[in-house]
């Protein structure tokens, strides 16, 4: 149930958290930070750090950028400080490194929620010092170290304490990008639930107002004051003081209101950027991070420094784009609907201009391009505009996005991780029934597992193989209203064995569909764009109703009682290709499968090969549905800074194959190993047990790839997959 919002701006009804207004901007090239030294100590002992941050610059390398630090002496027990090197998060103290974190924080495009705890009282050892990462406990570490018992830390003592350097000597390393609602409450362990809470309505980490006490030398820092940033807004009156940061810093870019910048995951974007990524500068090529799609009216401006700055838009592999002045600002209009972009020289006073858009393939993007040396800045109205945002448009940013027709994915797709037992089992705790369930085990070299209503329970099919459908007595048993049950199969549920169950609620019961030329019965979930199809094929060549409201751009088919494989048609290749799940092999020319006819809204064609024995086949059918699913394509670039996905979406599903040569198909989610860089890889096409090679991040409008594998990423490649949201961009918090 989508309950009222509370506070801020969003159309959509959905809970996204107690409004944040403001954020404070640090650019590092700018040396900017805070500090503060309390005129006396609280407790050192036992204290709650909370706060929000959004990265601008990234640094793989090995550059240290600190959200905070205190210094008293140069030791352990006079020194703490948090940051971020290597896009790996540390929580140090002058010489032993209490945490640092497996999880990669790479995610410049949305926010993260970070608290930690520092309980020195604490008997157990190991709950001394806790990280939680939105809303979540970080247990996994690359390296972690234990503070002794009643160890003093020089946060909350009476010495120097820094936001955004290190404060044990000259001020350095100082953080980029965006920070808000930064809390210190001291004597008190809290839990991240006193700072946010997971909403009902989009399962995503939200802010939450904090009413608890704060103690001595706590503060609160929400950057509403734009004249004093450094204002503590708890009302214990720690105010910090400012370096190098004035009114400018002051951004309206926040967790419950996160503005598109330019793309620094993008390999489209090559320039150097900076001042929180809306500034571009040396070089060719940057492009926006929110894609723009369906009826969405965004304004935007772009400021030149220097001439031979372009201006425009971007969509997948073609730009519009105008060359523009030096020292102007242009503001920018795009009608997504209409197809429509128009400019005005907003500095001298113009007239919109209109110029022709020439794209086809969305999403669109803002864009820009300057010559070396060259600068150019992008507001999307985390600034106060220098123009009037025309009538019907509104500011480039997820508040206004508008609201996917799915909120919720999970309510339409889920994955589980479980352990085996030998015995019965159930799979609960979701949120539908669901009519398609395939699970894999992931410890063991075992055949995949299909299930779907249509067929009904008990009948297997093995995605891997060209076995026939068999009844296992011991495997699925029920489709149940929270998830499904299950026997002691061993391929399903081993004693001790790892599996990971991926579930889809298609249209419950099926029904019978008689738009095409052969008759099919049909389980259909329209909102979803998802369905599962069974059909007598024939060997002629004929069409199949497939139960969805648009044509389907993925199709797996099978025959039931012989498969000679599991045949796909993707819609990036056509209707002339065909590619097989089941095996590595490359795409196929062939028009004996799809008869060389794309699908329809109501239809997809059969020729007189593949499935096509006069038997009767089972049919998968998907088609992109905004923040929900995504059925695309990319080109691998053959570089560890590899290609960046756009899906309008958090992943939490993801299955990819090159379709020009021979490589598996691989499936990456959101729960293994649950934070970036994602590595549970699994093949849809093998038994291979699952794989620990990192080789793609997970972010909140796509995936990245990380690797040059080429299951992934070989230059000049196309590949073609199906991803599943988590949650759509508009509500999505940084993975």
């Amino acid at each position: 149930m989508i309950v009222g919002h509370i506070g801020g701006s969003n159309p959509s009804g959905a809970d996204i958290g107690d409004n944040i207004a403001n954020s404070l901007m640090l650019d590092r090239a700018s040396s900017q930070y805070m500090n503060r030294t309390p005129a006396g100590a609280g407790s050192q002992t036992t204290w709650t750090w909370s706060g929000w941050f959004k990265r601008g610059l990234l640094d793989s390398g090995g550059g240290q950028y600190f959200l905070f630090s205190a210094y008293n002496a140069s030791t352990d027990a006079g020194y703490l400080t948090a940051y971020i090197s290597g896009d790996v998060l540390s929580i140090t103290g002058f010489t032993t490194v209490y945490r640092k974190t497996t999880r990669v924080f790479r995610n410049p495009d949305a926010w993260y929620h970070i608290v930690i705890v520092w309980d020195t009282t604490n008997g157990t050892a190991g709950n001394r010092v806790k990280l939680y990462i939105n809303g979540v406990e970080e247990t996994t570490f690359s390296i972690s170290a234990n503070p002794t018992a009643s160890q003093l830390s020089g946060m909350n003592g009476a010495n120097l304490h820094r936001i955004s350097s290190d404060s044990a000597g000259a001020a350095a390393g100082y953080f980029d990008g965006y920070l808000t609602n930064v809390h210190f409450v001291n004597n008190q362990v809290l839990s991240p639930t006193d700072f946010g809470r997971t909403s009902a309505d989009t399962g995503q980490w939200v802010p939450k107002t904090y009413t608890g006490t704060y103690g001595a030398n706590g503060f609160k820092l929400d950057f509403t004051n734009s004249g004093a940033l450094g204002t503590d807004s708890s009302g214990n009156g720690n105010n910090w003081t400012l370096n190098s940061i004035t009114s400018a810093n002051q951004y309206t870019d926040t967790p419950t209101n996160n503005h598109s910048v330019f793309n620094k995951l993008s390999t489209v974007t090559t320039s150097v950027l900076s001042v929180g990524n809306t500034k571009m500068t040396a070089s060719t090529i940057a492009i926006g991070s929110l894609g723009m799609t369906g009826t969405m009216k965004p304004y935007w401006e772009v400021s030149s420094a220097t001439a031979a700055t372009l201006i425009g838009m971007y969509g997948t592999a073609a730009t519009t784009t105008i060359s523009v002045a030096a020292a102007k600002t242009y503001g920018m209009r795009f009608d997504a609907g209409a197809g429509t972009l128009d400019y005005i020289n907003i500095t001298d006073a113009g007239a919109w201009t209109s110029l022709a858009v020439g794209l086809t393939a969305t999403p669109y993007f803002q864009y820009a391009s300057t010559a070396a040396s060259a600068i150019a800045t992008i507001n999307s109205g985390s600034k106060p505009f220098v123009g009037t945002v025309p009538s019907g448009y509104s500011a480039h940013n997820t508040a206004n996005l508008p609201a996917p027709a799915i909120i919720l994915p999970s309510l339409h797709f889920n994955a589980k991780t479980r352990t085996g037992t030998g015995a019965a089992f159930n799979v609960t705790g979701q949120s539908f029934q669901p009519d398609l369930v395939e699970s894999k085990s992931r410890s063991a070299a075992t055949d995949w597992a299909y299930y779907d209503s249509v067929r009904g329970v008990q009948k297997q099919l093995e995605s891997n193989t060209t076995s026939a459908e068999t009844t296992e007595a011991t495997g699925l048993t029920a489709f149940n209203a929270d998830g499904f049950s299950g026997g002691a199969l061993a391929q399903l549920n081993t004693n001790a064995a790892s599996y990971i169950d991926y579930m889809w609620k298609m249209g419950g019961a099926a029904v019978s569909n008689t738009n095409g030329s052969i008759t099919s019965s049909v389980s259909a979930n329209t909102l979803a764009g998802q369905s599962v199809v069974s059909a007598t094929t024939t060997t002629a060549a004929g069409t199949i109703g497939h139960g969805l409201l648009s044509a389907p751009e993925l199709i797996i088919g099978v025959n039931r009682a012989a498969p000679n494989g599991w045949w796909v048609y993707h819609s990036a290749l056509g209707a002339t290709k065909y590619m097989v799940l089941n095996t590595t092999a490359a795409a196929v020319t062939a028009a004996s499968v799809w008869n060389n006819t794309a699908p329809t809204s109501t239809v997809f064609s059969q020729g007189s090969g593949g499935w096509n024995n006069a038997a009767t086949a089972i049919f998968l059918c998907f088609h992109s549905v905004e923040g929900y699913s995504k059925v695309f394509s990319y080109t691998g670039n053959g570089s560890a800074d590899g290609t960046s996905v756009y899906c309008g979406f958090k992943p939490r599903y993801v299955l990819v194959k090159p379709s020009t040569v021979v490589d598996s198909w691989s499936i990456y989610d959101a729960l293994r190993p649950g934070y970036n860089v994602n590595g549970g890889r699994l093949s849809a096409d093998t038994t291979a047990t699952e794989s620990t090679a990192a080789e793609c991040d997970f972010t909140a409008n796509g995936f990245k790839v990380r690797t040059t594998d080429s299951r992934l990423n070989t230059s000049g490649q196309t590949y073609i997959g199906i991803a599943f949201a988590e949650a759509p961009t508009k509500y999505a918090t940084a993975r």
